[in-house]
């Protein structure tokens, strides 16, 4: 059950390299690569998508971003095995579907 759930709401590859870039450059590149304990060439070459990070490796991100840029997605055990995706928001206007995430 676990391996279906965490396939099924895994956000996608480019996704997890927007959210990496975007704490390289708040926190810096060597404040990231200490949060995340990974060397900072394993970074970079996961920036420049030469090589993909381990699946463990994306929920650290993941979990890494969240902590710095939106902790209210981090309620409970739930929102960490979902990726913050279970929790409930009111539903949108068509408008603004295209910018929407289940």
């Amino acid at each position: 059950v676990y391996r279906v759930t965490h396939f099924a709401f895994r956000p996608p590859l480019a996704h997890c390299r927007a959210s990496l870039e975007r704490l390289v450059v708040v926190l810096g590149r060597r404040d990231t690569c200490a949060c995340l304990g990974v060397p900072a060439l394993t970074v970079q070459e996961w920036r420049e998508g030469r090589r993909n990070p381990s699946a463990a490796a994306r929920r650290c991100i993941w979990f890494l971003w969240c902590l710095a840029f939106h902790p209210d997605r981090l309620s409970s055990l739930e929102d960490l095995v979902t990726w913050g995706k279970l929790k409930e928001r009111p539903e949108p206007s068509p408008a603004e579907w295209s910018d929407w995430n289940v």
